[in-house]
């Protein structure tokens, strides 16, 4: 507990994660207010869609992960980030396998903000590999290049075709968790993997959350069909508080998963920093100590 006193971005991050799961509890989508017939059901809440307990189960997820990276039962090693790649990879295949992957439908601005964080660990891989003696303007322009290039050809060529349908959802969610894990992993500092894995999960969470939107209101009318046989239109639906409390939880674990990441980051820069005024101190202790030396001679 005094660890969670003491640390104001993990308790913004279990208060997004919270939020998130309490959401499960909240209409996701209902009819308009103006709607002059009667349907039934009239609103669906989370726990009667597969959203609500797919959104669930990725708020557990992430809120347990930054709990084992709070209490340091991950630690700040190579091998600890890719068990915690590893799990979460299978947790999001998991549970990809349990739910309706009709259910799960993804946006194209999805696939894209997908394509985006692929692209980032394909240029983390890239600018690991680049000869040192390179400038850092030279870097920055091959990793902009490699960046934008990969980019559109996991866009367009990759993500695009396999989430046309085609797929296993499951095998989808593998490729592109496989995908961001080798990127969090062969970023420097090694010590922050697990940080900035966290940072990605929360990501991942409100993209689910901020394009599930239509397949709720397609499920409501599901519903529909399945109480009286009949069904609303679509354009008379809409998504209502339990959605926004999904997009609220995830944003504030994005903030609090990106203040655990910066608070370190923080913290081991200033240990290095000790460590390199220790080191001069002691070579200029020794030059001092060799010129006094000499003098005495």
């Amino acid at each position: 507990m005094r660890t969670l006193r003491k640390s104001r971005p993990l308790q913004v991050t279990l208060l997004g994660g919270l939020v998130m799961m309490g959401s499960l509890l909240f209409e996701y989508a209902r009819m308009e207010p103006d709607y002059r017939f009667i349907v039934e059901p009239w609103s669906v809440r989370g726990y009667e869609v597969t959203q609500g307990w797919v959104i669930f189960a990725i708020a557990a997820s992430i809120t347990i992960l930054a709990l084992l990276i709070a209490y340091d039962v991950l630690s700040e090693t190579l091998t600890s980030g890719a068990i915690a790649v590893a799990a979460t990879t299978l947790v999001a295949a998991v549970i990809a396998v349990i739910a309706d992957p009709r259910d799960i439908v993804l946006a194209t601005l999805a696939v894209w903000l997908l394509a985006a964080v692929g692209a980032s660990a394909v240029t983390a891989g890239v600018e690991m590999s680049l000869p040192k003696k390179l400038s850092s303007a030279a870097r920055r322009l091959i990793g902009l290049v490699v960046w934008l290039a990969s980019f559109f050809v996991l866009g367009a060529l990759v993500l695009g075709p396999i989430f046309d349908g085609s797929r296993p959802l499951w095998l989808v969610v593998v490729i592109i968790l496989a995908g961001a894990g080798t990127g969090v992993l062969v970023r420097k500092p090694r010590a922050l993997a697990t940080r900035r894995l966290l940072i990605n999960a929360s990501f991942g969470a409100l993209v689910v959350a901020a394009t599930i939107g239509g397949s709720v209101r397609t499920a409501l009318l599901q519903l529909q069909r399945e109480e009286i046989g009949a069904a609303a239109d679509y354009l008379d639906t809409q998504i209502t508080s339990g959605i926004i409390l999904t997009w609220i939880g995830g944003v504030l674990m994005i903030v609090g998963a990106v203040s655990m990441w910066a608070k370190r980051r923080e913290q081991l820069e200033a240990i290095e920093r000790a460590s390199q005024q220790r080191e001069a101190a002691l070579k200029s202790a020794e030059e001092l100590g060799e010129e006094e030396i000499e003098a005495r001679v």
